[in-house]
């Protein structure tokens, strides 16, 4: 990552005997997944994951700072760097109050978090730059001028708020130019990746209050920004691992604040109905949804046009089984792994005050803005996308798909109703595949990132025709209705919602029943009760409390995660995934 050849070198070196014994083993049909894939995917995988079960790892801190390192701007890409600022000091408090606000809806019990500070979110925004070779220097002018220059090339009214991966600990934009470039590529559109805060650090919320402003920023943009306002139509949130559940969780604080202003405008409407103005003011906020006070200005707070992940990690516990049972296609490395890997201490890690996961405390690894895989309620979604290896964080991804499929056939709303959800495996493919292996070397990864980027467009182009002939017919709602549904069917979202299965070799889809996608017990309290389970097994000096917990002793699940806030469970060491 910074661009040393030495650095490589001492990086590679001491690999080449594995090169060679997978090189081997593949060849002679001796490694159990020589049928599944290909030489280069097979010493890729086996590459990726000797690093990441490095029984003596570097420290966070010196790991981070390596993933960090930026790559030279150069070749087919526009590159402009810029910061949102924070809002007035004045209405901090409104901004942070949503966050909370979300927080506390979805709360179990006694979750806990540290209080962010309201900063200022940088970021990249990212397009295609045609007519150059991949050697072409970055022009010398001014990060404005970039972004000038890279709408010229925009011709889509596509905008993806990328969220990266690298566990909320690791990477950066630059570490994702080529999958934001290749994105902004095949949508004809443009990317702003978001310079989130990491953890060790910041621990949530921090990134996703910065996952937060950043779309505030889109839509309505603070003094001195480049861009101009971005309809919520134009935008999809999007990411990969990390990043993927980072794009669940900010849709999910998005959907509570809109469920709690539903319910408030409903009571409203209810207590005040003696008086039509009343009334009919309630109405209309209802209408409207949320708002919030930004910049000096009341605004509202819309839904994007769709949410595309990219193997998202939407379990923290990792307490399914294909953690286990996918792991021979995977480079992540084995739970039991993770359970005995120590970390040096540096000036990041362990924290103060002590906690096991880097990320966020002990006591809400189980709240749904942190692992979104226990959200209650994905009714009244936007399109929803799910891309994934037969990898280890596959069963999550599953059971997310699933439910969210499900919240929106068994609403009764017929927008909720209109919500498409699509999942999209990929067999014998490892995390986050397209990404790490050339879509030029393998065709399921040019297969993978055609289905991202057309569900991008398809949802902008359905969302901008609805929310036109919403304009056009606000006075008649029926017609209105059945026009949104009309325009809502193209591309992809045309099917509808669906569940397949990709041969990565022939690209062969295979449909598959949502009810057989996941067939473990995918309720919200069993997967509850199977994380407190993976809790107590990766914490046994609290492993008593846990499974009291498991069993639905809520007085069980509060002792354990006290004892685990007091730091008796820290020599376990920190859940890491990549």
């Amino acid at each position: 990552m910074d661009g040393s050849y030495t650095s490589l070198i001492r990086l590679f070196a001491p690999k080449i005997p594995l090169v060679l014994r997978t090189f081997i083993t593949h060849s002679l049909w001796l490694s159990e997944t020589s049928s599944d894939r290909g030489l280069r995917t097979e010493i890729t995988i086996k590459f990726m994951r000797s690093l990441f079960e490095n029984p003596n790892p570097s420290p966070i801190g010196k790991m981070q700072q390596w993933s960090l390192g930026a790559p030279a701007i150069k070749g087919r890409k526009w590159i402009a760097q810029t910061t949102f600022p924070q809002p007035p000091l004045e209405v901090h408090g409104d901004v942070l109050e949503q966050l909370f606000k979300a927080f506390e809806g979805l709360k179990e019990g006694g979750e806990t978090y540290t209080v962010p500070e309201l900063l200022p979110v940088q970021g990249e925004w990212t397009g295609y730059r045609a007519g150059v070779d991949s050697n072409a220097p970055q022009l010398n002018v001014s990060e404005q001028e970039k972004y000038h220059r890279l709408m010229k090339e925009v011709r889509s009214d596509v905008t993806i708020l990328y969220f990266h991966g690298g566990a909320y600990y690791l990477m950066d934009p630059a570490s994702h130019r080529q999958s934001s470039v290749r994105l902004a590529k095949l949508t004809k559109g443009r990317v702003f990746s978001v310079r989130y805060r990491l953890a060790p650090q910041n621990p949530f919320p921090a990134g996703l209050l910065d996952a937060f402003v950043a779309y505030l920023s889109l839509l309505y943009p603070p003094p001195g920004s480049f861009h101009a306002a971005v309809p919520a139509s134009h935008i999809v949130f999007s990411g990969d691992s990390a990043g993927g559940g980072l794009s669940m969780a900010l849709l999910q604080l998005l959907l509570v604040l809109h469920r709690q202003s539903s319910s408030s405008s409903s009571s409203s409407s209810s207590s005040s109905s003696s008086s039509s103005s009343s009334s009919s003011s309630s109405s209309s906020s209802s209408a409207a949804g949320p708002s919030m006070q930004w910049h000096g200005a009341t605004v509202s707070i819309p839904l994007p046009a769709g949410v595309a992940t990219n193997s998202g990690w939407f379990d923290l516990t990792h307490s399914l089984p294909s953690i286990h049972t996918n792991y021979k296609y995977d480079y992540l490395p084995h739970p039991s792994f993770v359970t005995r890997r120590r970390y040096q201490p540096d000036a990041v890690w362990p924290a103060t005050p002590p906690r096991n996961n880097l990320y966020a405390n002990d006591d809400c690894l189980l709240h749904p803005l942190v692992s979104p895989i226990t959200a209650p309620d994905w009714s009244h979604a936007p399109p929803l996308l799910f891309l994934a290896g037969e990898e280890q964080l596959a069963d999550e991804n599953r059971v997310v798909a699933h439910r969210a499929r499900s919240s929106s056939s068994s609403s009764s709303s017929s927008a909720a109703a209109d919500t498409t959800v699509i999942y999209e495996e990929y067999g014998k493919l490892p995390h986050c595949f397209c990404l790490l292996l050339s879509p030029g070397a393998l065709p399921a990864s040019r297969k993978c990132f055609e289905s991202w980027a057309a569900f991008c467009r398809d949802c902008v182009v359905a969302a901008t025709a609805a929310a036109a002939a919403a304009t056009q017919q606000e006075e008649e709602e029926e017609e209105e209705e059945e026009k949104r549904r009309a325009v809502a069917t193209t591309g992809l979202l045309k099917e509808g919602s669906r569940a397949t299965m990709v041969d990565p070799k022939t690209l062969r889809e295979t449909s598959v029943e949502w009810d057989a996608l996941y067939r473990g017990d995918g309720s919200v309290e069993q997967i509850r009760r199977g994380m407190r389970r993976a809790l107590a097994e990766r914490f046994p000096r609290v492993g008593g409390s846990a499974a009291a917990a498991a069993d639905g002793d809520g007085d069980g699940e509060k002792k354990m995660m006290m004892r685990m806030m007091n730091g008796e469970a820290r020599a376990q060491g920190p859940e890491v995934v990549v």
